[in-house]
């Protein structure tokens, strides 16, 4: 079984919202199967303080938010506000299969593709 990923892993960057518009991040390949892992969807946090929406990580840094802990800290801020318009997820699904595992942590992604590809899921 061989794990391929798009990006290099980063413990502070496991929030869906780190790879709004990126698709395909990885896959995870054992034999035949080839299970995907992808990032769908799009992020719109709309800040009461903020006259614009943040719809991309380079908005995230300028607010200063730069990792999953300031995010999750941004979340409980505004908790009453109903910040969230829109917000990305993580997919694992078969090539050939259109449905697939919604997940917003990356390694839980992951983590499910590979049990997929071994069949242990």
């Amino acid at each position: 079984m061989k794990t391929n990923r798009r990006f290099k892993r980063s413990a502070e960057h496991l929030d869906a919202a780190w790879y709004v518009g990126e698709g395909y991040l990885g896959e995870v390949v054992n034999g035949d199967k080839r299970i995907i892992v992808g990032c769908y969807g799009e992020m719109r946090i709309q800040l009461p303080d903020n006259d614009y929406a943040i719809r991309d990580t380079s908005r995230l840094i300028k607010y200063g938010v730069t990792n999953d802990k300031e995010l999750s800290d941004l979340n409980d801020k505004f908790a009453d506000d109903d910040i969230w318009q829109n917000n990305a997820w993580f997919e694992v699904y078969e090539e050939d299969d259109s449905e697939g595992a919604i997940f917003h942590d990356l390694d839980e992604a992951f983590t499910y593709a590979e049990g997929l590809a071994s069949d242990s899921v």
